[in-house]
């Protein structure tokens, strides 16, 4: 039999678990765990390295940036006090009026003219925490600033909170009210903005949001409302107390959201987490009935769907876009101490899968991202490994024919990389959907030493620039259609998968 070669990309389309694998486009993949992937490469994850340590015996699980027009902070939230941690080390004291039992908070930035800018924070457990870049404020009804109006002086209620043209708007738990403040105010009479007429499923007020819609003479912000239930109301206007102008744009069905941090601002629409996997809500809003096709997350759907089913009532469900790397994170609870990420490309829309970062908030400063964890706040998507710690990325590409029915004989396989270092790469040839793990277990070698099957290549070490790496290794498969499942590990490099060559004999005709 004549040998034939051919090439196939790297599966640049990102993770597909919606598809059947014999119905799988060829630049998708079956898995890709701690593998990135690029417009033109699949790069193994960046690491993690700890920012703030000695949190002794709390896990943080909020973060929230305080940025003003000169100064930015971050801060860390535990179930007895909050940190700064605007600065890498170890934690210093809590800080001054910041006891608390509740970890778990929402917030805002808000600035009032000619006065503070101020980081207004809310959990539905305790009073809501102020700061004005200098001072935190334990507000109550006789606090200064002060919430009055709110039912029984009861402000430990207020769970949620959001700003919208100018004024600060405040979600009572288990409640389908919301309630506002007077304009560019961060304190004063509270005024209750029921939405019980409006949600006909009943069900409780979860979150609160402000979406710039653009209006045709320009972009104009709405106020978006969303259930329990998972009902949708959205309204255009000002002021809250002239029905004139404030009025109700239309109620929809986007299926129960996950988590009170349920949603992000994306461009100029707004994601949000629910049942069905996240949702674009322009895309949402134009169907009349629940799609899930319309979900950005439509490629992985019956992971997330499993995901939900499975963990939805854990806390940790968050959204966060990271511009730099052109990232946009799913964080996924599994656990209290296990959580995964599941990472689009907002380039080209493909998704990924991130493990090892036990993450249970995250949030952006300095235009670098951050997470929380047990006793720490971690700087992610830095250096090469997590803490000296390998990182392994796991790759099976979609089955591929190679052009033809014939059954094949596979011999040998060139996967292509470019490196700053030494990988170590383990891989098999799988065929016919049956997907065997690699042969030998990928680990750094001190003589820069890697396997294949169980062969050797990269017989000399890498420089510190890139790198191409572009060996044959001997495989050994038979069957009508065929992958490579490969494994690449590194704590000290920037690893990136470009292509694999194949060489195979054609056989019988199906």
């Amino acid at each position: 039999m004549k040998a034939r070669t051919k090439s196939i990309a790297s599966p640049i389309g990102g993770w597909n678990a919606r598809d059947a694998v014999a119905m799988m486009p060829p630049t998708d993949a079956v898995t890709m765990e701690n593998a990135f992937p690029n417009t033109t490469d699949i790069q193994l994850r960046k690491g993690s390295a700890d920012h703030v340590t000695g949190i002794t015996g709390k896990t943080v699980e909020t973060l929230a940036a305080y940025n003003n027009a000169t100064v930015s902070e971050l801060y860390a939230f535990t179930n007895n006090a909050v940190y700064d941690v605007s600065t890498a080390g170890s934690v210093g004291s809590a800080e001054s009026g910041t006891t608390i039992t509740n970890a778990r908070w929402q917030f805002i930035n808000f600035k009032v003219p000619t006065a503070a800018h101020w980081l207004m924070c809310v959990n539905g457990v305790d009073k809501p925490l102020f700061y004005d870049g200098t001072n935190w404020v334990v507000v109550t009804h006789t606090s200064t600033p002060a919430i009055t109006g709110y039912p029984s002086n009861a402000t430990q209620n207020i769970i949620h909170i959001n700003e919208f043209k100018h004024r600060v708007w405040l979600i009572s738990k288990e409640s389908s009210s919301a309630y506002y403040l007077p304009t560019d105010s961060v304190g004063g009479a509270a005024t209750e903005f029921d939405l019980a007429p409006v949600f006909n499923q009943g069900g409780f007020l979860m979150a609160m949001a402000t979406w710039s819609i653009d209006a045709g003479s320009g972009l104009d912000d709405h106020a978006v409302f969303i259930s329990s239930k998972g009902q949708v109301a959205v309204y255009a206007g000002t002021d809250p107390a002239n029905a004139a102008t404030f009025s109700l744009i239309g109620v929809f069905d986007i299926g129960s959201p996950v988590g009170r941090k349920c949603f992000i601002k994306f461009g100029g629409d707004l994601l949000v987490i629910t049942q069905g996997g996240v949702v674009p809500l322009s895309k949402a809003l134009i169907n009349a009935e629940i799609n899930q096709a319309v979900a950005i997350t439509d490629k992985i759907r019956l992971e997330v769907t499993e995901a939900v089913t499975l963990y939805q009532d854990n806390f940790g469900w968050q959204l966060l876009q990271y511009p730099n790397a052109n990232m946009l994170l799913l964080n996924v609870p599994r656990s209290t101490i296990l959580m995964e990420q599941y990472v689009m490309n907002t380039i080209t829309g493909s998704w990924c899968k991130f493990t090892g970062w036990n993450a249970s908030c995250w949030e952006l400063f300095n235009d670098e991202i951050y997470y929380g964890g047990s006793t720490e706040v971690r700087k992610a998507w830095s250096g090469n490994n997590d803490d000296g710690a390998n990182i392994t990325a796991d790759v099976i590409p979609a089955f591929n024919y190679f052009d033809s029915n014939f059954q094949k004989r596979f011999t040998m396989a060139r996967p292509i990389f470019l490196s700053t270092g030494t990988p170590s790469i383990s891989m098999s040839i799988n065929t016919d959907y049956v997907t065997n793990p690699p042969t030998g277990t990928p680990s750094l070698q001190v003589s820069n030493e890697s396997l294949w099957d169980v062969s050797k290549w990269d017989i000399e070490s890498w420089g510190g620039t890139f790198q191409i790496q572009k060996d044959w290794a001997t495989v050994t498969g038979v069957g009508f259609s065929a992958t490579l499942h490969i494994q690449f590990t590194s704590n000290a490099s920037i690893v990136k998968w470009l292509s694999t060559d194949f060489v195979y004999e054609n056989g019988a005709v199906i």
